[in-house]
C-alpha cells in the first residue's frame, strides 16, 4: 500500500515538474511565439478580407479609389505624380508597385496594412496590458465599421492609420527618434494631420526630447527640395493644397455631425468601452491616482480628439473641402483603440459593478463578439454599384460598340476611364475636367457628360452643353430608378459629339426623343408600320382613335418613328400630325424634310 501511494506522489510530482518546465520554457520563448494565436487570426484575417474584396463591385470612397489608383499607377510613367498633392506623395510612392498589377492590389495591400496595424497596437498593448485586453483592443480595431470598408478600399486613409499605430508604439517603449521620423510621413498621407504637430511637438518638449523635434519636419522637408525643382516654388506643400473647395459645392453642416455618427464610425461597443475608458481615466485624474501609461494615453486621447474635433470646424464653417465624410476620421481609430484598451485593462482587474472577474470577461466578451457583427449592421457590404453606376457601365458599353477608338473622349467620371481601360494622363485619347466654354472641341470627338461629377468637378449643368454650338446629343442614360445627385438634380447621363461647324440639329428635340425609351407602360398603336403610296398632294397614312388608350391625368408621349424610302429627293416632303378631340384640333405639328433633316416648320396646340 505504501508503495502503491508513493508511486502515486511520483507521478503527481513529474506532472508537476512538467507543466512547471514548459511553462518557463513559454515564458522565455519569443514574443512571435508567444503571440502564435494573434498571428493566426491576422492572418485568417487578411485573407479573409482579401477574398471578401473581390464581393465589392465600388469601394468605400467611390471614385477616390480610382484617382488615387490612377496616379499611383502612371507615376512610374510621368514622376511628377510622385509629387501631386492631392494623391498624397508618400501614399503614392508606397502603392505604386502593388498599382501597377490593378486597383486590386492597392486593396490588397490596404488589407495588409490594417492586419499590421492591428498587431502594432497589440505589441504596444501589450507591453502594459494583459494579452486578453490587448487582443480585445485589436478586435475593436479590426471590426470598427469604417476601418473595415476602409480596409478593402484603395484610400490612403489606412496608410496613416498605421503611421500612427507606429507613433504611438514607438513612443510606448521610449523610442521618440523613431516615433518622430514615421510620423514625419504623415502629412504627406493626410494633409489635414499637419494640426498635429503642436501636440507632438508639445508632447517632446513634456519629455525634454528637444533634439528629436526636428525629425518631425524630415520628410516633408525632403518632399519640399524635391517639388522645387519642380513647381520652382518652396511652399508648394501649403501653394498647391487642392482643399480649398467652397460651401456651394462641399456643403456645410452641424459642428456635431461626427459625434453623433461616432457609432456608425466605430460601431456601438467600441463606442461604450471608449467613454467608459474616458470616464475612468477622469476619475483617476481627479483622485490623482498616477498611471504609468498617462502619457500615452494622453497623447492618444489627444491626437483623435484634436482631429475630431478639426473635421467637426472644417465641417461646420464649410469652405474647407469637407464633405462631412466619416472615413476622414479613420486614421485616429488606432488612438481611440488603445485607450478603450486601457480601460479594457483596468476595468477588468477592479470589476466593482460586476462583482467578479469572470462576470467581468463574459461582458467584455459578448461586446467583442458583437464589434465584430457592427460593419454589417452599420454599412451596405459588399458595396454594389448603385443605379447611377449602373445606367453609367450602360452608357460606356454603347459607348464601346459605337465608336471608333481614335476619337478624343471628354469626361468628369473616373469610372469612365478605368472602365474603358484608358490612361486619364495621356490628352491624346482623354481629357477629364475640361472647360465646357470652349468654343470648340476641334474635330469629331465625343463628350460624356454626367450631372453627378459635371456639376461638382466641372460646375456646370445639362443646359451649358444642349445649348452648346459646337456639341450633338447622340445618345442619353438615365437610371431605371430615378437617383438624385449631391446638389438635388436628377442623375443623367449626355453623350456628345463634337462639331467644328455650327450643330444644325435641336439638341432638345433629340433628347426629348431619347427620352421616351425609358417611359414604362408603353402602349404600341399599331402592329404593324404603314406605308403610303401614291401622288396626291395630301394623302391620309392612318387615322386612330386613341382616346382610350391614354391618360387625360397623366403625361403622355407620343412617339413617331418615320423612314423614307425610295425616293429620288425629299425637298418640299411634309409631314403632319394632328391631335383633335371631337371636332377641336387639340395640337398640330408640321414638318419638312430638307436634305435628309427635318424641320419644324409650324407648331399649334
Amino acid at each position: 500500500m505504501a508503495t502503491e501511494n508513493q508511486s502515486l506522489w511520483q507521478v503527481q510530482m513529474s506532472v508537476g515538474l512538467t507543466f512547471e518546465t514548459y511553462s518557463s520554457l513559454v515564458n522565455r520563448l519569443p514574443n512571435q511565439s508567444k503571440h502564435l494565436n494573434l498571428l493566426i487570426f491576422l492572418a485568417i484575417y487578411a485573407v479573409g478580407l482579401s477574398v471578401y474584396s473581390f464581393m465589392f463591385d465600388t469601394f468605400e470612397g467611390g471614385r477616390d479609389n480610382y484617382a488615387h489608383f490612377f496616379i499611383s499607377k502612371y507615376s512610374w510613367k510621368y514622376p511628377r505624380l510622385l509629387l501631386d498633392h492631392w494623391g498624397k506623395p508618400a501614399f503614392t510612392l508606397v502603392s505604386s508597385p502593388f498599382a501597377q498589377i490593378g486597383i486590386r492590389s492597392v486593396v490588397i495591400m490596404n488589407v495588409i496594412l490594417s492586419a499590421f496595424t492591428g498587431y502594432i497596437l497589440f505589441k504596444t498593448a501589450i507591453k502594459t496590458y494583459t494579452i486578453s485586453s490587448a487582443f480585445a483592443g485589436c478586435l475593436l480595431l479590426l471590426f470598427s465599421p469604417y476601418f473595415f470598408v476602409i480596409s478593402a478600399s484603395a484610400m490612403t486613409e489606412m496608410m496613416a492609420s498605421t503611421v500612427i499605430a507606429l507613433v504611438l508604439y514607438f513612443v510606448a517603449n521610449k523610442r521618440f527618434t523613431a516615433a518622430s521620423i514615421v510620423f514625419s510621413s504623415l502629412v504627406l498621407i493626410r494633409t489635414e494631420t499637419f494640426v498635429f504637430y503642436p501636440l507632438i511637438i508639445a508632447f517632446f518638449i513634456y519629455h525634454k526630447k528637444y533634439t528629436d523635434i526636428p525629425y518631425l519636419f524630415l520628410f516633408p522637408t525632403l518632399y519640399t527640395i524635391a517639388g522645387f525643382f519642380y513647381y520652382n516654388d518652396p511652399l508648394w506643400l501649403i501653394s498647391k493644397s487642392p482643399y480649398r473647395g467652397s460651401v456651394d459645392v462641399y456643403g456645410t453642416g452641424s459642428i456635431l455631425h461626427f459625434v453623433k455618427n461616432l457609432p456608425v464610425l466605430i460601431g456601438w461597443p467600441f463606442l461604450l468601452i471608449l467613454t467608459a475608458s474616458i470616464l475612468w481615466f477622469i476619475v483617476n485624474r481627479i483622485q490623482k491616482k498616477k498611471l504609468k501609461e498617462e502619457p500615452l494615453l494622453l497623447l492618444a486621447n489627444g491626437l483623435w480628439m484634436l482631429h475630431l474635433a478639426a473635421h467637426s470646424y472644417a465641417y461646420w464653417r464649410g469652405g474647407h473641402a469637407s464633405m462631412g465624410l466619416l472615413r476622414v476620421l479613420v486614421p485616429v481609430i488606432p488612438a481611440m483603440a488603445m485607450v478603450a484598451t486601457a480601460g479594457i485593462h483596468h476595468m477588468l482587474r477592479k470589476p466593482r459593478c460586476l462583482k467578479s472577474q469572470l462576470r467581468g470577461k463574459i461582458a467584455f466578451m459578448v461586446l467583442s463578439m458583437a464589434q465584430i457583427a457592427q460593419p454589417w449592421i452599420h454599412l451596405p457590404i459588399p458595396y454594389r454599384y448603385d443605379e447611377a453606376d449602373k445606367a453609367m457601365l450602360a452608357a460606356l458599353d454603347w459607348y464601346q460598340q459605337h465608336n471608333s477608338s481614335e476619337r478624343k473622349l471628354y469626361y468628369y467620371d473616373l469610372l469612365i476611364p478605368y472602365y474603358l481601360n484608358l490612361n486619364p494622363f495621356d490628352t491624346t485619347v482623354c481629357v477629364e475636367k475640361f472647360d465646357f466654354k470652349e468654343p470648340s472641341f476641334n474635330g469629331e470627338n465625343m463628350v460624356l457628360y454626367d450631372t453627378r461629377f459635371g456639376a461638382i468637378e466641372g460646375m456646370s449643368n445639362p443646359k451649358d452643353f444642349l445649348y452648346h454650338p459646337n456639341l450633338q446629343l447622340i445618345q442619353y442614360f438615365a437610371p431605371k430608378i430615378t437617383e438624385k445627385t449631391f446638389n438635388g438634380s436628377d442623375y443623367e447621363i449626355f453623350l456628345f459629339k463634337t462639331l467644328n461647324e455650327k450643330n444644325s440639329v435641336d439638341n432638345i428635340r433629340t433628347l426629348d426623343s431619347l427620352k421616351t425609351h425609358k417611359y414604362k407602360n408603353k402602349i404600341p398603336l399599331f402592329s404593324n408600320p404603314f406605308f403610303a403610296y401614291g401622288q396626291d398632294e395630301f394623302f391620309e397614312i392612318f387615322n386612330a382613335d386613341i382616346s382610350e388608350m391614354i391618360s387625360g391625368k397623366t403625361f403622355n408621349i407620343l412617339h413617331i418613328n418615320a423612314k423614307l424610302r425610295n425616293l429620288s429627293r425629299t425637298d418640299g416632303l411634309g409631314f403632319c400630325i394632328s391631335v383633335e378631340q371631337g371636332a377641336k384640333s387639340r395640337s398640330l405639328c408640321l414638318f419638312r424634310w430638307m436634305n435628309g433633316l427635318t424641320s419644324d416648320i409650324a407648331t399649334s396646340s
